[in-house]
């Protein structure tokens, strides 16, 4: 099923048919969109029209052969579900940004949906009375068979907000997950980037289909944020006893000719699906500058076992007075966020920040991140020992005002 979606703006919108296939080539990625996190819930089921309605009395109303039309059959919704059709429907009237078919007033335009959305998936009392869980059950199944249709809308705008704002009320049916494989080939990045979320939103190992489809999209679409999508599905902890996943992102990672992005990716998502004898073969990626921070992530976060640790934490120490060798986003990552990652040394950590702060070898926002890191770390006592040790000049000012900074305006020198 091919159908137009319009990528301009306004009037006179340029349309392109999407094709059942994701086609090749690559883009350089735009910003990730500001979405409002959605909560993972239990999984609609579509439901489409009755084919067996009876038509309309007028038959004129319906338009004849000779003319092109064609009768309908009337969907009737529950109250809560027509209000979000209509409030999904009301976003074509919503101004957008130039050139682009983003809304220009996100949060004013997406208030009704959003509303509208949340009143059928958390229904409010009426009369003190709450609907019967049934009874929510069968609005969410008439919503997805509103979001299933919505895909087909001829505004581009109504198409992709439909798909942002509502990645888990979409039904898991066979007609919905081949309309949102469609549009994964959309011409317009963003409504490919979408597509695909939402087709692979479901977390599940067995489906052998959408693993499929990221397979093929990762090696080979035109748009690297969708390729991003696919990679981070492929990296998830559900494939790491899966035989062949490990390499397959390795791959990418030896990829020269791919992009930074896809393969920071690759390599950060072996940690999550490889194993304690692959520790060896991703820290060897430390070495090469630009992929510093997602070998950090892949021993950290992915693989977060205690020997995983050490390795990246060893040699961040070996190569601290190294002048050129460390990247500050990889040294920020040196602390977890919190509340942090299983088996982390503290200890350590902390004592490998602090000889990258103290390192003149280093540039000023090499030594900063590690401040920062410190902070995160709660290394209080570490920050106030360094503040004695740092060298004057222009750098050592600099990381002494980060130092302070951190610990706060009474620790401030005159």
């Amino acid at each position: 099923m091919a159908v137009a979606i319009g990528s301009g703006a306004g009037c006179g919108r340029e349309e392109h048919a999407a094709p059942s296939v994701p086609t090749s080539g690559r883009q350089t990625p735009a910003p990730e969109p500001e979405v409002a996190a959605v909560a993972q819930e239990p999984e609609p089921v579509a439901v489409a029209a009755d084919a067996s309605a009876a038509p309309p009395e007028d038959a004129s109303a319906a338009g004849t052969a000779a003319d092109g039309g064609a009768a309908e059959a009337e969907v009737v919704l529950p109250e809560p579900v027509r209000r979000f059709e209509q409030a999904l429907k009301a976003i074509e009237q919503c101004e957008r940004l130039p050139d682009s078919i983003r809304l220009a007033d996100q949060g004013a335009c997406l208030a009704p949906v959003r509303a509208a959305r949340d009143a059928i998936r958390s229904p409010a009392p009426v009369d003190g009375e709450v609907p019967a869980p049934e009874t929510v059950a069968a609005w969410r199944e008439a919503m997805a068979g509103v979001l299933l249709r919505a895909l087909d809308d001829p505004n581009p705008t109504v198409v992709l907000y439909a798909l942002m704002q509502n990645q888990p009320d979409f039904g898991r049916d066979a007609q919905t997950l081949a309309r949102l494989q469609e549009l994964v080939a959309s011409a317009d990045p963003d409504i490919a980037e979408w597509a695909m979320t939402v087709r692979l939103w479901q977390r599940d190992p067995g489906d052998e289909a959408g693993r499929l489809l990221a397979e093929s999209v990762l090696e080979s679409h035109r748009f690297d944020r969708v390729r991003l999508v696919a990679c981070q599905y492929l990296g998830d902890p559900m494939f790491r006893e899966r035989e062949g996943m490990f390499d397959l992102l390795r791959e990418r990672v030896d990829d020269g000719n791919d992009t930074e992005l896809i393969r920071n990716c690759a390599l950060t998502r072996m940690g999550y699906v490889g194993h304690e004898e692959d520790i060896d073969v991703i820290a060897a990626h430390l070495d090469t500058p630009t992929q510093q921070s997602g070998a950090v992530l892949a021993l950290q976060r992915g693989l977060a076992k205690a020997k995983a640790h050490k390795a990246y934490l060893k040699w961040f120490e070996q190569h601290a007075n190294r002048a050129g060798s460390l990247q500050w986003t990889a040294v920020a990552n040196l602390a977890p966020p919190a509340p942090g990652v299983a088996d982390y040394p503290v200890a350590e950590g902390t004592r490998v920040l602090t000889k990258i702060l103290l390192a003149k070898a280093q540039p000023v926002q090499v030594r900063t991140a590690a401040v920062k890191a410190l902070e995160r770390l709660g290394a209080t006592a570490a920050l106030r020992g360094a503040l004695g040790r740092i060298e004057r000049g222009d750098a050592g000012t600099e990381v002494r005002a980060a130092v302070e900074q951190a610990l706060g305006a009474e620790t401030k020198t005159p």
